[in-house]
């Protein structure tokens, strides 16, 4: 009798067979991510309402956290060469960012009001997930190339921003339906934040399973020498100019939402349907950005979106109804995409591509002492100066519009156009809809050619 032949040890699979599902499950991923900003960290600015903070705790909640985010971004390279690889980082920092979750139910079940407490949780949340931002836009931009990579993430936004919606409303309804029968809204906070600890750790364990091309350890340790290049060869007055209309817009920006709650009495299914307006509102505009940027030009496009952020403010000034805050946050959706678009054109466009990383840690920690400073001058004008939310609004609208001028001066009129941007979701702002980050591909290279080595790259 005939032995039977013996088959060959399977081949691994290489990464070009392997990226079509990775990408598949990104996608998955990426709409767990948007469910945990969804049902819990959207609602964490009326999670410090509901505790009981005022006005100052709220200007630190809504600022701080974000400043300490973006100044940690800088160790997001000497953290890749300690821990050997990109995935690892990320896998460990949406591991963790899922366990800032127990942390906040563990507070809205417990009733506690310490202010330290919430901080700390807000701050090693915001930490954990800006820091992963760069290795992962470069692992995934790894994973697509060439013509494909613009049409994926254009459908992987669209999934993510559904995901949002869906989980946002549902969040909000449920909070409405407890406000409905009487009950107190953080037992229920505290249920929406352990399904973000399923939904985040379910996105770390997708992380976890895709192939990262770039696994072996890093050949050489991370420069810090690149932090001051960057610093030196940079063209800083795009970033000081988001920077200052920020110290403007922020004197308003964590006010809304205890004006909502606190001053309008808003239930939580008009306070979510007033977030929800300008997210809706940003998808719907941002396929039309480009085509404005050509022909309007990138500084005139800057100052409009200044021009209209500042009017949102107005509108919030004088809105004392339901329907008046539709108009200012349809308003707010349209000027706030212009401005996150133009802003991030010409802040990637002034510096080294190498250096993208470094720059816009830096920008991105100077826009945020900015924000905070704008916060604590608009909690004192509330507390200590007495004004009204209204008023401090009014001020606002006049900060954001003072730095209009300043774009005829500073930025040049060829400034240059960067074809598209890729964009990844961070947070959801009461006047503002999703915060959003340009996803960074800088070193991204596939282990073979893409198929359309000619198409455009960001």
């Amino acid at each position: 009798m005939l032995e039977p032949r013996a088959q060959p040890p399977a081949m691994s699979l290489s990464l070009e067979e392997r990226a079509p599902r990775a990408l598949k499950i990104s996608v998955v991923e990426g709409m767990l991510h948007a469910t945990m900003v969804g049902v819990a960290e959207s609602y964490l600015g009326a999670f410090a309402v509901e505790l009981g903070h005022r006005d100052g705790a709220l200007a630190m909640l809504a600022t701080l956290p974000l400043l300490i985010g973006s100044s940690a971004q800088l160790l997001a390279s000497p953290l890749v060469s300690l821990l050997g690889s990109r995935k690892r980082l990320v896998v460990l920092g949406a591991t963790v960012q899922a366990l800032t979750h127990v942390a906040f139910a563990g507070i809205a079940w417990s009733h506690c009001q310490s202010f330290g407490a919430l901080l700390s949780a807000k701050c090693v949340y915001w930490i954990s997930g800006m820091l992963i931002g760069p290795p992962w836009g470069a692992w995934m931009a790894s994973l697509v190339g060439g013509a494909r990579r613009e049409r994926y993430f254009a459908g992987r936004s669209g999934a993510v921003h559904l995901a949002l919606l869906v989980a946002f409303g549902g969040a909000g309804w449920l909070l409405w339906r407890a406000q409905a029968l009487g009950q107190p809204a953080l037992p229920t906070l505290g249920v929406l934040n352990g399904a973000a600890v399923v939904a985040r750790g379910l996105s770390a364990v997708a992380l976890a399973l895709q192939p990262d091309p770039e696994a072996r350890p890093p050949a050489r340790r991370y420069d810090w020498r690149q932090i001051a290049l960057a610093a030196r060869t940079a063209q800083w007055r795009p970033a000081s100019y988001i920077a200052l209309l920020m110290f403007g817009a922020h004197m308003a920006v964590p006010f809304f939402t205890p004006y909502m709650l606190r001053v309008l009495a808003l239930d939580y299914a008009h306070y979510a349907a007033l977030l929800a307006v300008p997210i809706v509102t940003k998808v719907l505009v941002s396929p039309f950005l480009y085509r404005a940027a050509t022909a309007l030009g990138m500084r005139s496009l800057l100052a409009t979106a200044t021009a209209l952020v500042a009017l949102v403010a107005w509108l919030w000034s004088r809105g004392t109804s339901f329907e008046d805050l539709v108009i200012a946050q349809v308003t707010s959706g349209v000027a706030w995409g212009a401005f996150e678009y133009a802003s991030y054109q010409l802040l990637l466009s002034g510096s080294r591509p190498a250096l993208q990383v470094e720059f816009l840690s830096l920008a991105n920690s100077m826009i945020g002492a900015a924000q905070l400073s704008g916060a604590l001058v608009g909690a004192s004008l509330l507390s200590m100066a007495g004004l009204a939310h209204q008023q401090v609004f009014l001020v606002s609208a006049i900060g954001r519009a003072l730095p209009v001028g300043l774009v005829f001066l500073w930025i040049p009129l060829s400034a240059p156009i960067v074809r598209r941007l890729f964009w990844r979701v961070v947070s959801v702002r009461p006047a503002g809809g999703t915060l959003r980050r340009p996803i960074l591909t800088r070193g991204a290279k596939r282990s073979s050619p893409p198929s359309d080595p000619g198409a455009p790259q960001r």
